[in-house]
């Protein structure tokens, strides 16, 4: 994890500039709810360095609630993508990229879905 604080606070910090871009993300592109920072553009929850950056900037933000947020966020994205992924066959480019990466006669589990697929 980026420490975006220590990176907006020194300007030689390799990081700065970037720190600086995020700054003006969370001052342009966020919105705040009931302690919870989110993205406009995706309405996603942003990772916890750039919550503790938003934190330090003085942004209404209860770090406590938007991981819950971050958390409920993920497990719904979990569970639409493992009910999607269960309707997908295997791609003829996905099967070789598979056995590509692993060898033939090989069982590999998709460790999201539970999924098995025998190269």
């Amino acid at each position: 994890m980026t420490d975006y604080v220590k990176a907006y606070q020194d300007p030689s910090h390799i990081y700065h500039n970037e720190a600086m871009r995020i700054v003006s993300k969370l001052n342009n592109d966020a919105y705040f709810m009931d302690g919870v920072i989110r993205w406009n553009t995706s309405d996603n929850v942003p990772p916890e360095d750039i919550v503790q950056l938003a934190i330090f900037l003085g942004k209404p933000v209860i770090l406590h609630k938007t991981d819950i947020a971050r958390a409920e966020d993920m497990r719904r994205f979990l569970k639409t993508y493992r009910k999607n992924q269960s309707k997908q066959p295997t791609s003829a480019e996905e099967f070789s990229e598979l056995r590509a990466a692993f060898g033939s006669g090989v069982t590999v589990v998709n460790i999201l879905t539970g999924r098995r697929i025998r190269t």
